[in-house]
């Protein structure tokens, strides 16, 4: 039984459709870097990827992506913590001091 193909022409006559482009978009996934994308999918160049490596390499990509972006938030709440906790600490510092007086 062949496995279902995925040739790079059918590819990018689906990326011409608006609800591919609408899904992809959804995705984050950016069109720009789609032809890149196909030949790091296909290992061997003849310009043909089995339907099941490219949702394979889909699914991977977006989940890395959404990855990267979860470490950058984490990244940033932290960074935002840590300013947050300095100036409390320099506002205490004034009231203090201003206590005194």
């Amino acid at each position: 039984c062949a496995l279902p193909i995925l040739s790079r022409a059918q590819f990018h006559e689906a990326l011409r459709q608006a609800n591919v482009q609408e899904f992809f978009e959804r995705l984050n996934f950016d069109l720009s870097d789609a032809s890149s994308f196909f030949e790091s999918l296909d290992d061997d160049g003849d310009g043909k990827v089995e339907l099941e490596e490219f949702v394979v390499g889909m699914v991977r990509s977006v989940s890395k992506s959404n990855m990267v972006d979860s470490q950058t938030l984490l990244r940033e709440h932290r960074k935002a913590k840590r300013e947050a906790a300095r100036l409390a600490r320099h506002t205490e510092e004034h009231l203090s001091h201003i206590d005194r007086h």
